[in-house]
């Protein structure tokens, strides 16, 4: 690739534009290096592959969304974590403890920490940046359960996505030892094949470079 006008031509506007907002998110955060309990790099790592996995979801649910949005709803579906920690750096590690010492939801935590989460900020950040009101909508209730029955299906994706990234990340084995849950599967009829591959492509993506 020669210029920026050959790789729209090969790559895509849409991918060459994901490719940008991922370089540029790295870029940004890059002096945000190991801190205790919170490692800004396995955050990124995690974020990539969350993109990644809503991308690889089963054709079928794309024609419930843009698929325009699906990759950078998963890349910054989680920028509130690099916010919170760039601004209240000892108290959200300090938050992150607590959740993998009890086993609480980590936005539970900051909510009782903080009066607000993860979540909220990332909203807040998606609202700022214009963002399609489906993507900030996403990114804000990616830990609602309540959502996981009757949400937006792009929402829901993002659960799901969150959740196998999450689940092959820190054990990296084909198999999940905490099924999604039951009203995700529910919402977007996934069935057991569909999930097998989608794990299955979990653990190829983690072969890819590191970001920073």
């Amino acid at each position: 690739v020669l210029d920026i006008g050959h790789a729209a031509a090969v790559l895509g506007v849409n991918a060459l534009q994901d490719v940008l907002m991922q370089v540029t998110l790295a870029d940004l955060f890059s002096n945000l290096g190991p801190n205790g309990e919170f490692d800004a790099r396995e955050m990124w790592k995690h974020s990539t592959l969350t993109a990644r996995l809503m991308a690889r979801a089963p054709r079928r649910l794309f024609s419930e969304i843009d698929e325009n949005e699906v990759f950078i709803t998963g890349l910054l579906h989680d920028i509130g974590k690099f916010v919170l920690f760039e601004q209240l750096r000892r108290e959200f590690a300090e938050a992150t403890v607590e959740a993998q010492r009890s086993g609480r939801d980590q936005g539970e935590v900051e909510r009782s920490t903080f009066g607000f989460n993860h979540a909220d900020v990332g909203l807040m950040v998606a609202e700022r940046w214009h963002l399609p009101r489906s993507v900030s909508r996403a990114i804000g209730e990616h830990h609602d359960a309540k959502v996981a029955r009757t949400g937006e299906t792009l929402t829901v994706l993002l659960i799901a996505a969150d959740h196998i990234a999450h689940e092959t990340l820190e054990r990296n084995r084909p198999k999940l030892s905490r099924k999604l849950p039951k009203k995700v599967v529910e919402r977007l009829e996934l069935t057991p094949e569909e999930i097998e591959t989608w794990v299955g492509c979990s653990i190829e993506l983690q072969a890819l470079e590191d970001p920073f």
